[in-house]
């Protein structure tokens, strides 16, 4: 028979297959498997033990049964920070600002609470929406990028009233 063990992996770039172990040998055979089926990104995969290897592999046969699925977790190290502004009115529109930790990551704003749309994917676009006149709301960005789970945060953009000085006009009567 086959033992199968690292089926599961946590992704980091680096190729990854399940190991397959020979089992019900002749005490102090040598036999190994080679699996084919390697693979590099997140994702669900199969493996299959195409031959046996070592000194004693024509003694033996394989199983019928020579496949096993083995899964690459997506890291968990993906992050965004959110910048949001908070002034006073001057006309101007302010966004919010994000950046990822990872290269390549892919920045989405959006401006309903991912939790109540049920993470409505059109709800997300990739202009960051902007405030100009007094107001208040928050953006919530996320970052995505391939073999990493996604990551989000949030900033509020806030704008208050401009103060108005009213002088006097000094003339006397």
């Amino acid at each position: 028979g086959i033992s199968w063990s690292s089926i599961e992996h946590d992704w980091d770039g680096t190729p990854k297959l399940p190991i397959a172990t020979a089992t019900e040998l002749v005490l102090g055979d040598e036999v190994g498997v080679a699996v084919d089926g390697v693979q590099s990104n997140a994702g669900d995969y199969t493996a299959t033990a195409a031959r046996l290897t070592g000194a004693d592999a024509r003694n033996y046969v394989l199983p019928t049964d020579v496949t096993v699925s083995f899964s690459i977790l997506p890291s968990q190290l993906l992050s965004v920070t959110a910048t949001g502004y908070d002034g006073t009115y001057d006309s101007s529109p302010h966004a919010v600002t994000a950046a990822a930790n990872v290269d390549g990551a892919k920045i989405q704003y959006s401006e309903s609470d991912p939790t109540s749309d049920g993470f409505n994917p059109t709800s997300w676009k990739d202009a960051a929406p902007s405030l100009t006149n007094v107001g208040e709301k928050t953006i919530w960005v996320r970052a995505t990028c391939p073999n990493y789970v996604d990551a989000g945060s949030s900033a509020t953009l806030k704008i208050t009233p401009r103060p108005v000085t009213v002088k006097a006009d000094n003339k006397a009567k």
